[in-house]
């Protein structure tokens, strides 16, 4: 698996990701509904698939956010994008957050990139191939109890709309991976917790220990 991992990602140069993509989380957030994706970087250097994550333990309060994570499996030149065949791959992945440091940036209007990017922060579960033109369920348990359920039909922007969109200003290359967004029930995490993501159409069935 490890050297599947590192084929995967080895050609990794962006991470795109998207923030309040499911009504109910931008609700819970307090934000408000935005008409286009709200994307943010993340980056490759944030990567892992490894079966524990070990935080900083500098950031505070780390939230877990489950997300469905596109990877690309061509180039496609900014402007060029028409359709889900460049997508060669559909994961499991959690964006994890500093969500105290997060809040504190809003709040003083400061740039909240390092509160998205940290050691381990873009965890991902690979697997094989996927058709990114179904529909994705998955979950995300915490000690066994569920905190967080996603349904990729209920996206406010669905994949396409997410990927149009970023090709708009940027280049997607080969090996890019994309977070599509994460529903409602966005939580701490704490040293020791057992993180466990389920999604049936992908045959995912994963646990991650959390380490801080």
């Amino acid at each position: 698996m490890r050297d599947a991992v590192t084929e995967l990602f080895r050609k990794t140069r962006n991470i795109h990701a998207v923030g309040l993509n499911y009504t109910k989380h931008v609700e819970e957030m307090g934000s408000r509904l935005e008409k286009e994706p709200v994307v943010f970087a993340k980056s490759p250097a944030c990567l892992t698939s490894a079966d524990a994550v070990h935080f900083p333990d500098s950031l505070g309060v780390i939230h877990h956010e489950a997300e469905l994570v596109l990877r690309l499996g061509r180039d496609v030149p900014m402007g060029k994008y028409r359709n889900l065949d460049c997508v060669s791959h559909v994961f499991m992945g959690i964006d994890f957050t500093a969500r105290h440091l997060q809040t504190r940036y809003k709040q003083n209007k400061l740039p909240w990139h390092r509160a998205k990017n940290f050691r381990h922060a873009a965890w991902v579960f690979p697997t094989e191939p996927a058709d990114p033109n179904g529909d994705f369920t998955f979950e995300l348990r915490v000690n066994g109890k569920p905190r967080q359920q996603g349904d990729s039909s209920r996206m406010i922007h669905s994949f396409n709309d997410i990927l149009a969109f970023i090709n708009r200003t940027f280049d997607l290359h080969e090996g890019d991976l994309v977070y599509t967004g994460t529903p409602a029930g966005v939580g701490p995490v704490n040293n020791g917790d057992t993180v466990r993501v389920t999604c049936p159409q992908l045959a995912t069935d994963q646990t991650v220990t959390v380490k801080i």
